[in-house]
């Protein structure tokens, strides 16, 4: 299933359940199965409101939680019941994403669970999931890398859905496990999975900083789905200050951080018109990418380094390490050389002060003034724009 970025998710399911009288006596998945119309009422806002995915009720359907509350016998049935009451809200309009979230059990020494245990506990649960065709899978609010990885081995048993997963960590970057999340990047894109990044932790603004870290080491699309900010209380109840308004203002931030999937938890109630205003906002930063890139296709020139020449990408110390594009190539011969600025794939820039040699043959994508580019059309006998020799 082929997935078009950016994405936008649904918000919160737990305290929207609490809001119609969801008092914490059973499990959240018996309470919505015994009360269908309102996880349908809140999955439908959420569309409404422009959330393309809509996640399963499944948060804590996975055989360990389910046990804590007496359910041993029908968990695939349970998860297959309820994704069946997302897929009614989805009404074709939003993919539908199999949620999957921590066991609560630990490996030595923080625990006595076996890895086995963990696979076979999330294996039922994407039995179910799977037989109620979810599109993709989700696997969240992960702390720790043992319950990401036996998810996601989980999952790639029975298909090859894509796969998202979500840390939780603190400001410093670090799951209650103590993993930090660029291991966990690492380790799970490793393993194939499709989108990686954090959800709950903080609001948008502390969110960013560890966001930027991870793009340093995504080789796949990064997800942000933080809190309404950081929660207070407020006459008794917990309360979240961050408005719609707010999160739609950073989204060139998020953008710039490698964020293509975005989740908010106060989308719903933020309403119709922030969910507009944040679609908007993410439609107007890809125009203006689209007009940067056009202004500079009209000063740039892409040629292929010949077999009798070299090129070494240089990254000044103190430059981000990637992504970004003021970047310095020799292009040199056996007899002279050439110096020029380039853009290349952020997936062949390395730390800031490391270089890069491009073998013959590869292609460069080079930016200069005009009698630069036309020494090197000439130079490297590339077509000028109107499709005559240099």
């Amino acid at each position: 299933m082929e997935l078009r970025f950016p994405l936008i998710l649904d918000g919160a399911t737990g305290t929207e359940l609490q809001k119609r009288g969801y008092t914490g006596d059973v499990s959240a998945e018996q309470w919505t199965l015994s009360h269908p119309e309102a996880i349908r009422a809140i999955q439908r806002d959420y569309v409404a409101a422009g959330s393309q995915v809509l996640y399963t009720p499944t948060f804590g359907g996975n055989a360990v939680k389910l046990a804590e509350h007496g359910v041993t016998a029908d968990v695939a049935d349970c998860n297959r019941r309820l994704a069946a009451l997302s897929r009614e809200a989805a009404a074709g309009k939003a993919l539908l994403a199999g949620d999957l979230a921590p066991t609560g059990l630990f490996l030595s020494p923080l625990g006595n669970a076996a890895f086995e245990d963990l696979v076979d506990a999330y294996a039922r649960q994407v039995a179910g999931l799977e037989e109620a065709g979810v599109d993709l899978y989700v696997i969240e609010t992960m702390m720790t890398l043992s319950d990401a990885r036996a998810a996601v081995l989980a999952v790639r048993a029975v298909t090859d859905k894509p796969i998202f997963v979500t840390f939780t960590c603190d400001q410093n970057g670090r799951s209650i496990s103590g993993t930090d999340v660029t291991a966990a990047l690492t380790v799970l894109q490793g393993m194939g999975i499709d989108a990686f990044g954090l959800n709950c932790s903080a609001g948008p603004e502390q969110m960013l900083p560890q966001l930027r870290r991870l793009r340093e080491y995504a080789r796949v699309p990064l997800i942000a789905k933080p809190n309404a900010g950081m929660p207070i209380i407020e006459n008794g109840e917990t309360v979240y200050r961050c408005t719609g308004e707010e999160f739609t203002a950073l989204v060139p931030e998020f953008l710039a951080a490698g964020v293509a999937v975005f989740g908010w938890k106060f989308f719903r109630r933020a309403g119709r018109q922030a969910g507009y205003r944040f679609n908007e906002a993410l439609a107007a930063e890809k125009r203006r990418a689209r007009r940067r890139k056009t202004a500079d296709d009209a000063k740039s020139v892409t040629l292929t380094v010949p077999g009798d020449y070299y090129a070494l990408l240089k990254i000044a110390p103190g430059s981000p390490a990637v992504g970004e594009t003021i970047k310095s190539l020799d292009i040199r011969a056996k007899t002279g050389a050439s110096v020029v600025a380039v853009r290349r794939g952020a997936d062949l820039f390395r730390n800031p002060g490391a270089s890069w040699c491009f073998e013959p043959d590869d292609e460069a994508r080079v930016i200069g003034d005009p009698d630069q580019l036309a020494a090197l059309r000439r130079m490297f006998d590339v077509p000028q724009p109107d499709g005559t020799k240099g």
